[in-house]
């Protein structure tokens, strides 16, 4: 059962291709609680991509866009979709109900462009300032303070999609649940978020072992102030979260944390 959930997670999430499974409440069990796996595996492919930069001398250019187009072609760019959506929907500042309507359309509408490609060069523009030519695995590494991204976010984006309400589309309309929902229909939810409460721990550890006890407190401070505030605007701009604002909290988390390792990797490498 644990093994098809982690297929599950890699089909969804990233473009792995996996052993096909049936969508029953048995195998999305345990998906929330693996989704870091999914973090772990673009974590490696990450570090390949900066210790190849590091060993043919790529400039800065060269390394951020491996940075910004690793994750986006890892993923398929499916949290990039749902922040796209997520853009459209506050943009319209319509009612709730309307909103989520938006969530669901699948056109993409102009705000949601133009929030993409902001993102895209937002993100790219902090990669830049990564030291590509400086890296290496050891304590106090800049390397640490990029790996653990992708990781840290997804297992922050599974404890926010069990701990808020959801969405109450389906409910209202009769419709179907959405992806997230069903979910989180089938999920231990108390052990699930044991899981990743063990592994942000786990995570955080590291991060003050192999970065420094300052970037540890710096992180869990954006970390803290970007989810009570999200928190805040998915309930008071949705009434919940679902899926699509589940991809805006990763996205959102990913630049900041990014912005956070530039600049230690700035004093780290000096």
């Amino acid at each position: 059962m644990l093994g098809r959930s982690i297929f599950m997670a890699f089909s969804l999430f990233s473009i792995i291709p996996t052993p096909k499974v049936e969508w029953d409440e048995g195998n999305m069990r345990y998906v929330l609680a693996v989704f870091p796996l999914v973090g772990l595996v673009e974590a490696v492919l990450l570090g390949v991509w900066l210790w190849l930069c590091a060993a043919l001398g790529f400039d800065r250019i060269i390394g951020a866009l491996g940075v910004m187009l690793i994750p986006l072609v890892f993923t398929g760019g499916i949290h990039l979709d749902g922040f796209a959506d997520t853009v459209d929907a506050l943009s319209s500042h319509a009612e709730p109900a309307r909103k989520r309507e938006i969530l669901k359309d699948p056109h993409i509408g102009a705000f949601a462009a133009i929030g993409v490609a902001a993102y895209l060069i937002a993100f790219f523009a902090v990669a830049t300032q990564l030291p590509y030519g400086a890296w290496g695995l050891g304590p106090g590494s800049a390397s640490w303070m990029v790996l653990l991204i992708p990781v840290i976010a997804r297992t922050m984006s599974g404890i926010m999609s069990l701990v808020m309400p959801g969405c109450t589309e389906a409910a209202e309309n009769g419709g179907a649940p959405g992806l997230l929902a069903m979910f989180r229909s089938g999920t231990d939810k108390r052990g699930a978020l044991v899981v990743l409460a063990a592994i942000l721990i786990v995570l955080l550890d590291l991060a003050g072992m192999l970065a420094g006890w300052r970037y540890l407190i710096a992180i869990i401070v954006v970390i803290g102030l970007l989810t009570l505030w999200l928190a805040h605007m998915f309930k008071r701009a949705f009434g919940g979260i679902s899926g699509d604002l589940s991809g805006f909290y990763l996205q959102v988390v990913e630049i900041a944390l990014l912005v956070v390792a530039a600049v230690f990797a700035g004093v780290v490498i000096g």
